[in-house]
């Protein structure tokens, strides 16, 4: 999970991902020094998975994400 450490933990909302939530996903990776995915893993984990999946949303910008998968 990335977190902005300067953030009041008051502020942070935590939801499930929408589709629209996956390209600001793949946004802040790129700015990390994680591994890049595809933008469309994103995208993907975002809209058929975001039940497995946490955003954490300051003034409405995604500001970090954990993604899960649980095979069939």
């Amino acid at each position: 999970m990335i977190v902005n450490h300067t953030s009041n933990a008051a502020d942070i909302i935590l939801e499930h991902p929408t589709k629209k939530d996956g390209a600001a996903m793949w946004e802040l990776v790129t700015k990390s020094t994680l591994d890049t995915n595809s933008s469309y893993k994103y995208i993907l984990m975002s809209e058929y998975f975001n039940e497995t999946c946490v955003i954490a949303k300051q003034n409405d910008q995604v500001i970090g994400f954990i993604t899960a998968f649980i095979p069939p």
